[in-house]
């Protein structure tokens, strides 16, 4: 418990799996989540090498497998199915973003009055 996983801006190298316990992810000084067992987190380390967008740190005693981009990239290989669940995963959160972003973009074009809204 208090133990940090991985902190904010942190190169990423590994995704990390909850096998036991639970991991607070803090953005900004403010818990932005708690996750749980089988929750997968710093899955985008698993396609690319990025930053970490958020602090983890063990909320109690925790367990995390550490999955490397190579393991990960051997499992969809070898297992169709799951690389199937990943993508389509993937694809929803891709979506959910892209309302979001649809959502803010109409709302800043409203607060400004129209303006500049034949900008993209």
């Amino acid at each position: 418990a208090g133990d940090t996983l991985f902190r904010k801006d942190d190169i990423s190298e590994y995704g990390f799996v909850i096998a036991a316990g639970a991991i607070t992810l803090i953005d900004d000084d403010v818990a932005s989540a708690i996750v749980g067992p089988g929750t997968l987190i710093g899955e985008m380390a698993l396609l690319s090498e990025t930053r970490r967008p958020t602090t983890a740190i063990a909320r109690e005693p925790t367990v995390v497998l550490r999955v490397s981009r190579q393991m990960f990239r051997r499992t969809l290989e070898e297992y169709p199915a799951t690389a199937a669940r990943i993508a389509d995963e993937l694809r929803q959160r891709v979506q959910t973003m892209s309302q979001e972003l649809a959502g803010v973009k109409e709302r800043l074009r409203r607060i400004g009055g129209g303006q500049g809204s034949s900008e993209r």
